[in-house]
């Protein structure tokens, strides 16, 4: 008899559809449903607040009482003794519904996990970022110190975490109750390319994205513009996704750029294939990057920064890293790819081997299931 699992994600903005989160989620679900009878508990999604848009977009303005301190303070508290009656309600109801074991995507000052020990249910998290810095983004408080500290406690206390990237380097928590995992990718888009990458002409680099600040779309316009014209000749750039009004403008007249817009799943990989070179400008230090493991399932050339999280996974994996925040650097990279200096061939096989290998869905939370499953026995 498969033992009863429940999924609980509580924060609304992570079943958006457009969003990793939600893929991740979604993808769990059904993998895990393999190995347990999974009973989800999932909250209603709804448009994302203003709050979260002018999180994602940087620090909001706001002016006057809403700007102190205290407000803030008022904000927190608030927001606990929503998450706390929230995550009561739904501790009661895994209750009710026999699961032995829950399965938690963690969510800032949510004490979900609390409530579900105290009823004896084991209790495996799911972190991605760092809910701390998330949430002193968003504004000024008072208790703003208290974040990081309950975030971590959280963490000692479950069963088993599961940070998605590097994020137990980070936490480097005594308790050894944790493993660092990769996001995922489905088996279909896995394929062969018709054409190898940089064998025609122009070479086509494609950035996907959901363009943000963090995103330092200026380092690729700044690394691009270091080219000579004679180079830029023979590169278009494809950008797909959204926001990238702002980097479009940097780079007019200075080479042919492509926007294609937001791509859904079921048309992301017939179009990566066609690109030659998927680039990642940056991104959090130790953060997985969802966007790599399309490019190389596409089986392109991956140009990414040098941070902690790309380098402890993927080090000899194909990868052709440049430092971190540097136009210049990026600049050289992607010249020795266009000009073949690389093997530009056999690092992106030699990626996408890696990912079918180990980064696969199924591998992913087979590997969580193993973990979980031994929870049980003990």
């Amino acid at each position: 008899m498969k033992h009863k699992l429940a999924y609980i994600v509580t924060e609304q903005g992570c079943l958006d559809p457009t969003t990793g989160a939600y893929q991740h989620i979604s993808m769990g679900i059904r993998e895990l449903n393999r190995y347990a009878e999974v009973v989800t508990f999932l909250s209603k999604s709804k448009a994302p607040s203003r709050a979260a848009v002018s999180a994602e977009r940087g620090v909001p303005k706001v002016s006057g009482f809403r700007s102190s301190g205290i407000w803030g303070a008022l904000r927190d508290m608030r927001d606990f003794l929503q998450n706390a009656r929230e995550g009561w309600r739904v501790a009661r109801q895994v209750r009710a519904a026999g699961c032995e074991a829950a399965y938690v995507r963690v969510q800032g000052l949510q004490p979900i996990s609390i409530f579900l020990r105290c009823y004896g249910i084991k209790v495996f998290l799911e972190a991605n970022g760092l809910q701390f810095e998330s949430r002193k983004h968003c504004f000024k408080s008072w208790l703003s110190s208290l974040y990081r500290p309950f975030e971590r406690y959280l963490y000692l206390k479950a069963d088993h975490v599961f940070f998605v990237g590097s994020y137990g380097t980070y936490w480097k928590l005594p308790s050894n109750n944790w493993s660092e995992v990769e996001n995922g990718i489905e088996p279909e888009m896995l394929q062969s390319r018709e054409v190898p990458v940089c064998a025609g002409n122009p070479i086509k680099i494609v950035l996907l994205a959901r363009l943000v600040a963090h995103h330092k779309g200026q380092v690729l316009a700044d690394a691009l513009k270091h080219l000579s014209r004679e180079q830029l000749n023979h590169l278009e750039l494809h950008l797909v996704g959204s926001g990238f009004d702002q980097l479009k403008l940097d780079l007019d007249q200075v080479v042919e750029v492509v926007d294609h817009g937001f791509v859904g799943r079921e048309e992301i990989g017939a179009l990566l294939r066609q690109m030659d070179i998927g680039v990642i400008p940056n991104g959090p230090p130790y953060s997985s990057q969802m966007k790599l493991l399309d490019y190389a399932a596409a089986g392109c050339l991956v140009v990414a920064p040098d941070v902690p999280h790309l380098v402890n996974f993927y080090q000899d994996r194909g990868v052709l890293f440049f430092e971190c925040g540097s136009a210049g650097s990026l600049s050289e990279a992607l010249l020795a790819a266009v000009s073949k200096e690389t093997h530009v061939s056999e690092n992106a096989q030699r990626l996408q081997s890696h990912v079918a290998d180990n980064y696969t869905w199924e591998a992913i939370f087979k590997r969580k299931f193993d973990q979980i499953h031994q929870c049980f026995c003990n």
